[in-house]
């Protein structure tokens, strides 16, 4: 429980959520002249006593506000990947961005076809960061896409399906390397969390605005402020999302970077060594992922396991080389990983666990 309440005042926390409720509360107080219980924060002669109590008030306030933020962060991430009723109604979203990616696509085998295979590199190292590599996995909105893209990237390298795998694997990540996954993480909460409440504070001004019209019979010199207002927050709410988008690829990048480094770990933990063969190792993964994700349970002496307490493989019926039973017959589902499971199911890789 210490530990819990600990990580509510850690860097990743300020950074990414007590950061952006301070200045939502900061545009609050314009936006309300400066109500009566926060009159000591917005003039420096109150009393002492008064001045203390309601800064530890506001203190409360922002605290309680970063905190709800974190509550529903996983909301939030699911309304800007595409996931909401919004998006849903509105497919040709999804079918812009398909275009690009196609798009893109039959440009990079134009330039592969002309032999300008230097371009053509450039083109597919930039795809592979803004978009996974079907066109059936494309999502409707770009930070979305960004997202995917690196989530697909295990299955498809190692065979191993991210959403259940990551888990398994942020417990054996070293804190060190956890902390800059979870620093780059936090950036990009910091701008989700700026777009949302940016977006929030546009619609209380914009309200404020034509409140003070209404009242005064036409548009004041004060309703024309507060609009004017109003459009800064849109824009910084615009500006929000795309800084938002742009730092998913460094994080994505670490993400994939702890794949690479700390899955072999992973195996060797679960008590199994991996195969040699590359081909064999996305087998391994594949069977790993569906053992997790459907309790389908692998078959003994299929691979080679390490014996508790022991550096080396497990003797018996294996093959210490390939890491699978030559006898072994294998069925059509352990040629490919498990998949992630669509756009409504499972499709949470690093999500809840992000913070490693």
């Amino acid at each position: 429980m210490l530990s819990s309440v600990s990580k509510l005042a850690d860097k990743y926390f300020i950074v990414g959520f007590f950061l952006p409720a301070l200045l939502f509360s900061v545009a609050l107080l314009k936006i309300f002249d400066c109500p009566s219980w926060a009159a000591s924060v917005c003039t420096p002669t109150a009393s002492v006593g008064t001045a203390i109590s309601d800064i530890s008030f506001a203190v409360l306030f922002v605290w309680t506000l970063a905190v709800f933020l974190t509550t529903i962060n996983y909301y939030l991430y699911r309304f800007f990947e595409g996931y909401s009723i919004v998006h849903k109604r509105l497919p040709f979203l999804r079918v812009r961005y398909q275009r690009d990616f196609q798009n893109l696509s039959n440009r990079y085998k134009n330039l592969r076809t002309a032999d300008r295979k230097s371009e053509a590199s450039k083109l597919k190292a930039r795809m592979l960061q803004i978009y996974p590599t079907a066109v059936d996995e494309v999502m409707p909105t770009a930070f979305g896409n960004r997202i995917r893209a690196f989530e697909v990237y295990p299955r498809q390298i190692y065979g191993a399906d991210s959403i259940t795998i990551w888990p398994r694997l942020a417990s054996i990540i070293p804190k060190d390397f956890g902390a800059q996954i979870s620093d780059a993480r936090s950036q990009v909460d910091f701008f989700v969390n700026g777009c949302t409440l940016a977006s929030f504070i546009a619609l209380l001004f914009f309200g404020d605005a034509i409140s003070l019209s209404i009242r005064s019979g036409g548009v004041t010199s004060s309703a024309w402020a507060q609009f004017g207002f109003g459009a800064l927050a849109v824009a910084t709410s615009i500006v929000s999302y795309i800084c938002a988008v742009g730092r998913v690829v460094a994080w994505g990048d670490l993400v994939k970077s702890a794949f690479d480094c700390f899955l072999p770990q992973l195996a060797k933990q679960l008590g199994y060594a991996l195969p040699a063969a590359e081909s064999k190792r996305k087998t391994f993964w594949g069977a790993v992922s569906r053992q997790m994700i459907f309790g389908k349970l692998i078959a003994d002496g299929r691979f080679v396991t390490i014996e508790a307490g022991s550096e080396s493989p497990h003797a018996g019926s294996k093959s210490a080389e390939t890491g699978e039973n030559p006898g072994e017959s294998t069925d059509d589902e352990d040629e490919d990983a498990a998949k992630p499971g669509g756009d409504e199911a499972g499709h949470d890789t690093v999500r809840s666990n992000k913070q490693v």
